[in-house]
């Protein structure tokens, strides 16, 4: 018989609030916060003496010193088996591009219902992505209208 492993999630974002309203969904989920860090600088130094790496790092966008975009390309160089999903609080498409070209391959509205943070964070372990529905339409109409950098 297999033995159940818990998912391990790392959190960054800059306000504590927050990480404690997100922490508290995935938990409600069987999801394991493992690292939690207030910035880019903070989790990149958790990560470094961390014996046992997270799943899935969420990562919020607009942070002061470290913007997400940065911290996800510094992620995706020193840890590739780390699955890096975005989050915001706005749908804002210029951010989409910059985090998935910097490699997230995911994207959370940090509103969106807990049931859709748990559907992604279990996708995009198994499928390496997840595309909300907005996701999919804001990167089709770029395309369509020429839009994409």
């Amino acid at each position: 018989m297999e033995e159940y492993k818990k998912i391990k999630i790392a959190l960054v974002d800059d306000h504590a609030g927050i990480r404690k309203t997100i922490a508290g969904y995935l938990a409600e989920m069987d999801l394991e916060v493992s690292i939690d860090a207030e910035s880019g600088e903070e989790l990149l130094k958790k990560l470094a003496i961390a014996t046992d790496r997270p799943d899935v790092c969420l990562i919020d966008y607009s942070m002061p010193r470290m913007m997400g975009d940065e911290l996800a390309a510094k992620l995706r160089e020193a840890y590739p088996s780390i699955k890096l999903a975005a989050m915001t609080g706005n749908m804002d498409t210029t951010c989409l591009i910059k985090m998935i070209k910097n490699g997230c391959d995911s994207f959370f509205i940090k509103s969106s219902n807990p049931l859709e943070w748990h559907r992604g964070i279990v996708a995009l372990l198994n499928k390496g992505h997840y595309y909300t529905e907005w996701m999919e339409q804001s990167l089709l109409q770029l395309i369509r209208i020429g839009g994409l950098p």
